[in-house]
């Protein structure tokens, strides 16, 4: 699945889901991305604001490859009701 398929997957169960990249690095094929996922997740009203870092691969310029980083226990506590 391209990963903008991956990102409208989980952005419909957040209100205003956001995939803010505020650094870029590339070093040889490789670019990584650093930023923040924000959104109010909508079954249960808590707030997301998790760092990530993606890590592309770039081949003739295009995406070859792709592999995320995030503060999964954040996920995880903002999807479980109190």
């Amino acid at each position: 699945m391209p990963p903008e398929g991956v990102f409208a997957r989980i952005g419909a169960g957040y209100e205003g889901f956001a995939v803010t990249p505020t650094v870029f690095i590339a070093s040889g094929d490789r670019v990584v991305a650093l930023g923040r996922y924000t959104g109010t997740n909508r079954a249960t009203g808590e707030t997301l604001s998790a760092q990530f870092a993606h890590v592309f691969t770039v081949t003739a310029g295009k995406v070859t490859g792709f592999q995320q980083y995030t503060d999964t226990a954040q996920w995880v506590d903002v999807v479980t009701p109190d």
